[in-house]
């Protein structure tokens, strides 16, 4: 049973996955104890399930008591512990939480070293964690150096066509976007992509998370009609294989909604958004992805010279992303300036050009004030 679990994971079975792990992690804590290996292991395990699923706080109370009994059998240094938290940081970078995975991840990674040598599987897995939690912190340099040692790591370990070296070229390909080299970053898409699915499947979700990336760098390169064809396919799969409320389900949609806005598509925008937000509102309420969803809806809104309504949302939405700016990483803070620059525009276009010449004028002030502070 445990080994089917650990099938169906691999596969992106999550569902499947954490009914099997749940009763084997059951059965084998009455069996056998909460400190006794094999049971850890299961709860590290279901932990990375509920990771995957976008059950946030299930998944890190799970690490948290994974930790707790790992300390306690193995001692600070042990693989398994450096495990765990390689996953743990992960789940801190998803959630937006940048100071806690940089923590983790940094710490396990020493202790990687120390204990295994640069070219242990451990070592370089934590390596390339380390590089995304760079990536959304905005240290692109740094973010470089690291995925390129990754990358080299991988590489050597396990060859070009291993999933995991799939992923440290997806990386790679990422950081080339965010500094501008296109050609560089297109390139390598476009192979990793082309051999991930030879490798794993069109719906794997690794396959899906490189589909996702790709579409958004056409939108860095103003290729909206491409990016909108490959949201679409890739949102409808992802429905498929995550479900409806799973937050990189909902991220594409918002994104599909924002590259329907920019193609001019006010009534479909408003229609994808609207399901984003529902869904966000129910299941993701205090993020800042909820927010940003609200301001784009109130951009569609507009757009179709609904203003009272679009007002509302847009004001709301701001203050939302605002509130909770630092969760957002680097690569997506071009968003909040986004919902920012949208609201004069919206009071322009609805004939108040006081209002929005009071908005900017508050804006200048808070950047002032902001200024002032550092």
């Amino acid at each position: 049973m445990y080994s089917l679990g650990v099938l169906y994971t691999r596969e992106g079975y999550f569902a499947r996955s954490e009914n099997l792990l749940s009763e084997s992690l059951e059965l084998s804590r009455r069996v056998s104890g909460e400190t006794d290996s094999d049971t850890v292991g299961l709860m590290r395990d279901l932990a990375s399930v509920y990771s995957e699923e976008g059950k946030y706080q299930q998944a890190e109370n799970l690490f948290q008591r994974t930790l707790e009994v790992e300390h306690r059998i193995f001692g600070p240094d042990h693989d398994d512990i450096l495990v765990t938290k390689l996953y743990l940081s992960r789940l801190y970078d998803r959630e937006g939480k940048f100071v806690q995975a940089e923590e983790v991840a940094a710490d396990a990674l020493n202790a990687a070293r120390r204990v295994q040598g640069e070219s242990h599987p451990t070592t370089v897995f934590l390596t390339s964690v380390l590089g995304n939690i760079y990536l959304d912190e905005g240290r692109y340099l740094e973010a470089q150096s690291v995925f390129d040692r990754a990358l080299d790591g991988e590489r050597r370990l396990f060859g070009d066509e291993n999933p995991n070296t799939l992923t440290a070229f997806a990386d790679v390909a990422r950081i080339d976007e965010v500094r501008g080299r296109h050609t560089e970053a297109e390139g390598l898409y476009s192979r990793t992509l082309e051999i991930r699915r030879r490798v794993s499947g069109d719906e794997h979700p690794s396959t899906l998370r490189l589909m996702a990336k790709l579409a958004v760098f056409y939108d860095d390169m103003a290729k909206y009609a491409q990016e909108e064809a490959l949201l679409a396919a890739t949102s409808s799969a992802e429905r498929r294989v995550f479900g409806d409320s799973h937050p990189e389900t909902l991220k594409l949609l918002s994104e599909l909604g924002r590259v329907q806005l920019r193609l001019g598509k006010f009534n479909e925008a408003e229609a994808t958004v609207s399901a984003a937000l529902g869904a966000y509102s129910s299941a993701m309420p205090d993020t800042w992805q909820r927010y940003n969803c609200e301001s784009l809806l109130g951009r569609a809104l507009a757009a179709q010279k609904r203003f009272s309504e679009a007002e509302l949302l847009e004001l709301s939405g701001y203050r939302g992303m605002v509130h909770l700016a630092a969760f957002i990483p680097a690569p997506d803070r071009q968003l909040l300036s986004a919902a920012e620059a949208a609201i004069p525009r919206l009071y322009q276009d609805w004939g108040k050009p006081r209002n929005a010449l009071e908005w900017k004028r508050n804006i200048a002030a808070v950047v002032r004030a902001h200024h002032t502070d550092e």
